[in-house]
């Protein structure tokens, strides 16, 4: 495989809107009104479901990479017994699913869901047995992925004709690009470092390098391009494995801090360093802002 960044961390949660607000605070920036996925054909564990799989989710507007903010729905994919929090990281996408799948598959990390669009593969889910609690999902450009906004009419056209989640306006006045989202690290916790290595470079086409967390947990940390994949072996036994944190570099960690307060986020740390979201806030799931140095590149 070749390394590749992560384009998006997905995050599953009970209510889309509800986590639409608390997201929208702790970051500080823009999220796409909630829209609909409608997929003409999903596949779960090869059992094929037409009509009923309707995915309300948002989608944060900074880029390499974003967050894409889903709602349970009545599938295994995202259905509730997955629990909120870090579901799946997205990744760029690529020139042939189905053939992706396979070679996937040749290293024991195998479909759970597809969705399908005039019999051909254009997204797919790994199993999140396979990869510590996270599904890695890939796509590949296609007519066939349908948003619509939340109440069933079409999503906006920008003047080219290509359709947005966002409010038409937002991306028009960036020039129809999208800002980047400054995040530079991924956490990932697992209960076996040893065992869970293999399968994620084969999964990233990355190396990881040995690379002690600042709590002195052993961790390792990817390379390529893009936001890092750091994975932390857990301390706790019954600790959830999967996505647990993504870290953001700011210029001026004070102004974060005031903001951050200002709006009522609740924090697990504050220091001159680094300041932590509590994860209960975010569906279990932490943003940690860290001041950017040269040293942190």
């Amino acid at each position: 495989m070749n390394a590749v960044p992560v384009a998006h961390v997905g995050i599953l949660v009970s209510d889309v809107v509800a986590a639409r607000n608390n997201w929208s605070k702790a970051l500080g920036g823009t999220f796409s009104p909630v829209v609909r996925y409608r997929p003409a054909e999903w596949r779960f564990h090869s059992e094929v479901t037409t009509g009923d799989t309707d995915l309300r989710q948002t989608i944060y507007l900074g880029v390499d990479p974003s967050f894409e903010v889903q709602e349970f729905v009545h599938n295994g994919m995202h259905a509730a017994d997955r629990g909120e929090g870090g579901h799946h990281l997205g990744f760029p996408p690529i020139d042939d699913v189905a053939r992706h799948r396979d070679e996937l598959s040749m290293i024991g990390v195998r479909p759970a869901a597809e969705t399908y669009y005039r019999g051909r593969l254009i997204i797919e889910f790994t199993e999140p047995d396979d990869l510590n609690n996270v599904s890695a999902e890939f796509v590949v450009a296609s007519p066939g992925h349908l948003n619509l906004k939340d109440d069933g009419s079409p999503v906006d056209r920008l003047p080219n004709g290509d359709g947005t989640v966002f409010d038409a306006d937002t991306i028009i006045g960036l020039d129809e690009g999208r800002p980047r989202s400054g995040v530079v690290e991924i956490g990932v916790v697992v209960d076996d470092i040893g065992r869970a290595l293999g399968r994620w470079s084969a999964v990233t086409g990355r190396s990881f390098t040995d690379d002690a967390a600042m709590d002195g947990t052993r961790s390792v940390t990817s390379d390529g391009p893009g936001a890092r994949i750091r994975l932390l072996e857990a301390i706790d036994p019954t600790a959830r494995e999967g996505i647990s944190y993504a870290t953001i570099e700011v210029a001026d960690l004070k102004a974060e801090r005031s903001r951050l307060i200002a709006e009522g986020i609740p924090l697990t740390l504050d220091t001159e360093m680094d300041i932590h979201v509590e994860p209960a806030y975010l569906n279990g799931f932490s943003l940690r802002y860290r001041l950017y140095t040269e040293v942190t590149r």
